[in-house]
């Protein structure tokens, strides 16, 4: 299990090969939840990134395509 370091303005850096499995870039936006002594890092996807990978799947679906 990996070990980080908390700095000086309460910042962490998550360990590269946690980054690379969930594919989060420099500048990802994450959700923090408390539950008790607890802190649980979510990767944020804002609606518009969900509501447009459930129409792209749907059209997909339908062998529809944007391109022209």
């Amino acid at each position: 299990m990996p070990i980080v370091k908390m700095r000086e303005r309460g910042q962490l850096t998550i360990p590269y090969e946690y980054r690379k499995e969930l594919g989060l870039g420099k500048e990802d936006v994450l959700n923090i939840l408390k539950i008790d002594d607890v802190l649980i890092l979510l990767p944020r996807q804002l609606a518009g990134d969900v509501i447009s990978k459930i129409i792209e799947g749907a059209m997909k679906k339908k062998g529809l395509s944007l391109h022209i």
